[in-house]
């Protein structure tokens, strides 16, 4: 396409005009055209023609508003040339953008190869250079892939638009099962979710096949669980949601195990999104439709984090025991002194039959309803926290004894970070809360949990061995950890940390302001 300065200078011709005075609607020209030669002609005439840009004779000069151009729309002209050019493209070339407007915007051309018998072209290369040449698409190098994009939003709009709509249906749907059989093996997953956008412009209306929408609704629950790794929330709602959409009448019965995993991740997603509403829907089908205790153990953690949420710790609390005592692992619900010193007698005891370098030994954990319990148990500390109880030593001691007679978890590090509290806040034994609180940090293996297990020792642990100054770095990177990860809640509690004992320390409010941005 043209640079500014091109259409600048075409500019500068066409009105008979300094180009240093022509500059600055050049530039605007330049940016809703994007440099296209057709689209900056046919621009240019529309300012004209509706007055936006008009010679006075009293002052000699051109005369336009780019506030107001700035807002105009590409005119409806653009698109009439464009089909008219269209259909003068040579044989093959059509179906190739055709089938490259049903895939995006930007497609790279490892995808155009394998969608080529989709084209009726078997020279997809010839056909993509060919319109290269006529200013309909662009080419450039991304992560060493040759990719193609359409040179303004209108090109792709009205090549995809101009698809009889059942002739384009039936494209998305053949384009999508190409690209099925041709990645089978190793699919990628930026495939993955090409196929499950294809799909769902079909919709599940458009799919008489039994079969295909269940293969459907499989491929988009696999697209949501991807997309929550990311973590892309919007995105895995919209995938789960169309994965449901694909679910026939009676897909309980059917399809009871799809229909209980999409299901239960729309629960989760939805209270993540803050869709209350759409959770407890969820929820409900959830409750309903399982078949067993064991199976409603995810949706009642969604459960419990919404009334966390909503300000009711000991509900959460109660449903929490609840769960516990399912999993073999009651918690005692008295928690005067007597009982809170047992449990920390008993766990020491346990520590005290393990050296310090042999927790890398320690095989992972693998009973089943162990792990759930492990996780039930990290989900305690939330409620402790919020009704200013104790509660969380019982927790605490639970995990760290689980992890000494089960194997390490994922939340072994969390249960021993609250237990270097423990030491700290009700034994007073500071020397030995400080190793156990270094011990925590570095069991753990997860990039999610850095925030609240190094908060929590940093804190309340390591602040009565270090000074604040020193741990003010430490802080500051479990804030960047947990924002990376999508832990907002984690980033916002560090980031709060992080700047009031940064104040307190003599920092100046404006540079702790530009240090904590996101």
């Amino acid at each position: 396409g043209l640079s500014s300065d091109d259409v600048n200078a075409m500019l500068s011709e066409a009105l008979h005009y300094p180009r240093r005075l022509t500059r600055s609607l050049a530039s605007l020209i330049h940016h809703k055209s994007t440099g296209n030669p057709l689209f900056v002609k046919e621009f240019l005439n529309s300012l004209a023609t509706e007055n936006l840009l008009k010679y006075s004779l009293s002052n000699h000069r051109w005369l336009w508003d780019d506030d107001i151009i700035e807002m105009k729309a590409v005119s409806n002209g653009v698109v009439d040339l464009l089909t008219i050019r269209l259909q003068r493209l040579p044989e093959g070339v059509l179906s190739v953008l055709q089938v490259m407007s049903c895939l995006g915007h930007d497609v790279s051309l490892e995808i155009l190869v394998h969608v080529g018998d989709v084209c009726g072209n078997s020279d997809v290369v010839s056909g993509l250079d060919c319109a290269t040449k006529e200013l309909l698409i662009k080419t450039s190098d991304h992560r060493d892939q040759s990719v193609y994009s359409f040179v303004h939003d209108m090109v792709q709009s009205t090549i995809y638009q101009g698809i009889d709509q059942q002739d384009r249906l039936r494209m998305l749907k053949e384009i999508a099962e190409t690209l099925i059989d041709k990645t089978s093996e190793g699919r990628k997953d930026v495939i993955l979710f090409i196929i499950v956008d294809l799909i769902n412009k079909v919709g599940a209306s458009n799919i008489p096949s039994a079969v295909d929408r269940v293969r459907y609704a499989k491929f988009n629950l696999l697209a949501g669980e991807k997309s929550t790794l990311t973590p892309d929330f919007s995105s895995a709602f919209e995938f789960i949601e169309h994965g449901i959409s694909f679910l026939d009448d009676g897909h309980w019965e059917h399809e009871y195990d799809l229909s209980l995993a999409l299901f239960k991740n729309a629960a989760g997603i939805a209270c993540s999104l803050g869709k209350f509403h759409l959770k407890t829907k969820y929820l409900n089908e959830v409750f309903h439709h399982a078949q067993c205790y064991e199976e409603k153990l995810d949706s009642m953690s969604v459960l419990i984090q919404s009334l966390l949420s909503d300000g009711r710790p000991q509900k959460a609390l109660d449903n929490i025991l609840e769960v516990l005592s399912y999993l073999g692992e009651p918690l005692p619900t008295n928690l005067d002194k007597e009982a809170i010193y047992r449990e920390l007698i008993a766990t020491e005891e346990c520590l005290q039959q393990i050296s310090s370098s042999s927790w890398d030994t320690i095989p992972a954990m693998k009973d089943p309803l162990k792990i759930k319990a492990m996780h039930f148990l990290n989900l305690s500390f939330r409620p402790s926290y919020f009704q200013g109880s104790l509660f969380f030593v019982v927790s605490s001691c639970r995990m760290v004894r689980l992890t000494l007679s089960h194997g390490l978890n994922v939340y072994s590090s969390t249960g021993m970070a609250g237990l270097a509290y423990a030491y700290t806040a009700v034994l007073r034994n500071y020397t030995e809360g400080y190793k156990l609180g270094k011990l925590a940090v570095a069991l753990n293996k997860s990039p999610k949990l850095v925030g609240e297990i190094s908060l929590v020792v940093a804190c309340h642990v390591c602040v009565f061995k270090e000074p604040i100054q020193a741990l003010l770095p430490t802080i500051l990177e479990n804030y960047k950890t947990a924002l990376k990860c999508g832990s907002m809640g984690s980033a916002c509690r560090n980031s709060m940390c992080y700047v009031i004992r940064a104040f307190l320390s003599g920092s100046h409010l404006a540079s702790l302001k530009k240090e904590i941005v996101v």
